[in-house]
């Protein structure tokens, strides 16, 4: 009854045949009149749709009926709607409890095959052997489809060799953490793995690793093929809700993600004995710092103090492994492994084509032919030097490491100008260029810095230069034009602050357009530009990570669309200061032949010169 006492459903002739047939649950009477309150219409027609249950007529529509009967109308919907979400959610319970059972028959099958040998002898062995009994132990019989399948392998051998590379990592069961860098398809993960199941051996009682890739899909699409490829899933117990997998009954390998952020919460409890890093350039640091604090936790030794009292404590014998691609210089593997390595950190530099032979033929020629327009790609992914990851579309696709980058670092040269860009904010950066008397635009130095005031950031450069670039004939400085903007607040700009420290700036150009091409420019001559290998960042920025952003997936006529200018990111602030350099210091007087040679350099006027 409604709240008037008006009865909630009157047989209606045209109603009632529409519905006819309907599943009983869908019958008007039993869906339209559990609530009185008007309700707003739901999205509920393609659940039913999809649980092929049919939707009545008179529910399809509401022309020609009665306020109130479309009142009804409505509530039957929402009644529709919960329906269909209980249907689904029921029909997604069943499926999971399904999954389960299966997993738990087929672990039982496989316990009751490993206990096979054992019932086969007694069964042989007992008085009056039953001969159907021995010939079910024994497999299947002649004629039977499955007689010559592959057998459950019980000890399994592999056939693994050791590239001279990682003879060492091999070898070494000692606790160190490390760091297997090399080109693609240099056999770094099958290594680890190997390492993995040798290192088992330190610990009779159990072990306990955690295998980790950056996200989920890559985990299974291609972490744990490679794991099973070399380890049968057979050999051991699969834990599909725990995603572990037991060898031996003692041996646990825990397969785990790290796509988000709140993902490093699952690794603060972790009782392990070592860890894996798969594809490591992809995993943050944190993920290995929180892993350094839960390794050695398992399995427990017992020992005695010196009071001959029995203890337990976790186990010395560990093991960390990561392996990669070479990153770019700015990542944390570098820093680590190379340049500040850590205490029990050791590196292993893959060569190039040491695992050739195990790979398709041409493998590499292939490869390098897809990436002649990439040089920084081959070197990474071919050569196995360290470089730049691609973000984005390059800025500076002209830049070839193997040409503007020296060999060696480069050298300050007395009584030539010191050409000196600087960029502000609170990620401040500077750089230290020279103009050699063949023309050459060489950079020297760099320095930037994170959430660093101008003040302090002016010191720093001040002492650097007076440290480092001592006899130059003049020092130029070249900066920011809204570095000369007063602040709201005490009516001071950038350029009063430094000015104060002796440094007189120099505005850069204002547009990103002749920014940008002012450094092509130099890029695009033979002996235009020399960066010295000390800048890192300088030289990662130029090889890819200083890019245009993807704004969309999307393309127009199979190409991807980017933003019209450089994304702002830790690589962007480094380049704009040399960008100012280059839009303060040189004027070409022949545009039109600036492709073939470099004919003469002028420097324009400065207003303002300091020294020291």
């Amino acid at each position: 009854m409604g709240s008037g006492g008006t009865p909630l459903y009157k047989p209606n002739a045209r109603r009632d045949e529409a519905t006819k047939g309907l599943h009983p649950l869908l019958r008007p009477e039993k869906l339209a009149w559990a609530c009185t309150s008007p309700i707003r219409i739901t999205n509920h027609r393609k659940k039913l749709v999809a649980l092929d249950i049919p939707v009545p007529e008179a529910l399809r529509s509401t022309k020609g009926l009665t306020k109130q009967e479309k009142r009804r109308i409505l509530q039957a919907r929402e009644n529709m709607a919960a329906f269909g979400d209980y249907l689904s959610e029921k029909k997604e319970q069943l499926e999971r409890d399904l999954a389960r059972k299966v997993t738990k028959n087929m672990e039982e099958m496989y316990e009751i095959r490993q206990k096979l040998p054992e019932m086969r002898e007694v069964a042989a062995t007992s008085p009056d052997p039953d001969p159907v009994q021995l010939a079910t132990l024994d497999g299947p019989r002649e004629g039977d489809p499955r007689k010559d399948a592959d057998p459950l392998p019980g000890d399994h051998t592999v056939e693994y060799e050791i590239l001279p590379s990682f003879v060492e990592f091999s070898e070494d069961l000692s606790p160190t953490c490390w760091a297997l860098i090399g080109p693609a398809g240099g056999g770094k993960s099958v290594a680890a793995i190997m390492k993995l199941l040798a290192h088992c051996s330190l610990h009779k009682d159990g072990a306990r690793y955690v295998i980790i890739r950056n996200t989920y899909r890559m985990l299974y699409d291609t972490t744990m093929p490679t794991f099973f490829q070399w380890v049968p899933r057979e050999l051991g117990k699969w834990d599909s809700s725990n995603e572990k997998f037991v060898l031996g009954g003692k041996y646990e390998f825990l397969f785990r993600s790290c796509e988000r952020p709140e993902d490093i919460d699952k690794f603060k409890g972790l009782e392990i004995t070592g860890y894996f890093l798969n594809e490591g350039m992809e995993i943050k640091e944190d993920i290995k710092n929180i892993l350094d604090q839960r390794i050695g936790r398992y399995p427990m030794e017992e020992y005695r103090d010196d009071d001959g009292i029995k203890r337990r404590r976790g186990t010395s014998k560990t093991l960390s492994i990561i392996d990669s691609n070479p990153p770019d210089m700015e990542h944390w593997l570098y820093e680590r492994f190379v340049r500040n390595p850590l205490k029990d950190h050791r590196l292993v530099l893959q060569p190039p084509y040491e695992n050739a032979h195990n790979l398709p033929v041409g493998y590499y020629d292939k490869m390098r032919d897809r990436y002649r327009d990439a040089p920084d790609l081959i070197n990474r992914y071919i050569e196995g030097k360290w470089g730049s990851v691609y973000r984005g579309k390059a800025v500076y696709p002209e830049f070839d490491s193997r040409v503007h980058v020296a060999s060696e670092p480069l050298k300050f040269t007395p009584g030539l100008p010191l050409f000196c860009g600087l960029d502000f904010g609170l990620t401040p950066a500077c750089v230290w260029t020279q103009v050699r008397k063949n023309g050459t635009w060489v950079v020297l130095s760099e320095m930037w810095a994170d959430n660093v005031a101008a003040d302090e950031f002016g010191d720093a450069i001040v002492r650097y230069t007076q440290t480092f670039f001592l006899g130059a004939s003049e020092i130029l400085w070249y900066g920011d034009p809204s570095g000369f903007k007063k602040s709201e607040t005490d009516a001071k700009s950038v350029g009063d602050i430094l000015a104060k420290k002796g440094i007189g700036l120099i505005p850069g150009a204002i547009t990103v357009t002749a920014r940008l091409e002012a450094v092509r420019r130099r890029l695009r001559l033979r002996s235009g530009l020399l960066v010295s290998p000390t800048c890192s960042r300088l030289i990662d920025g130029f090889s890819g990570s200083y890019c245009y952003k993807e704004i969309s997936t999307t393309t127009i006529q199979g190409m991807k669309i980017y933003s019209d200018k450089p994304d702002k990111n830790k690589y962007s602030h480094i380049h704009d200061a040399l960008q100012y350099v280059a839009t303060g210091l040189f004027t070409l007087e022949d545009r039109r032949r600036e492709d073939a040679m470099l004919e003469k350099i002028v420097y324009q006027p400065i207003s303002s010169r300091v020294g020291w």
